[in-house]
């Protein structure tokens, strides 16, 4: 009655993959620096942008999501 670790191997995620999962959201800015907004909507125009691993202060890893705070305290969340 022996374990078969092969069969129950999960790598654990790293800070490096948690940054992988989750984006930034920012807005789009004009040449003055200002941001853009649809025409039609009035809404803010974004874009989402990939963090560095070095941004990274904790995550947590849940089934369905993954949840990322940053050194700045940026709480940003990703699905699976």
């Amino acid at each position: 009655m022996g374990s078969n670790d092969t069969a129950n191997t999960k790598k654990d995620m790293t800070r490096a993959d948690a940054a992988k999962l989750v984006k930034r959201t920012i807005p789009v800015l004009d040449d003055n620096k200002q941001p853009k907004f649809h025409e039609k909507t009035g809404e803010p125009i974004t874009r989402d942008v990939a963090i560095k691993e070095e941004e990274v202060m904790s995550f947590a890893e849940y089934p369905d999501r993954v949840v990322v705070v940053t050194t700045s305290g940026e709480k940003l969340v990703a699905p699976k």
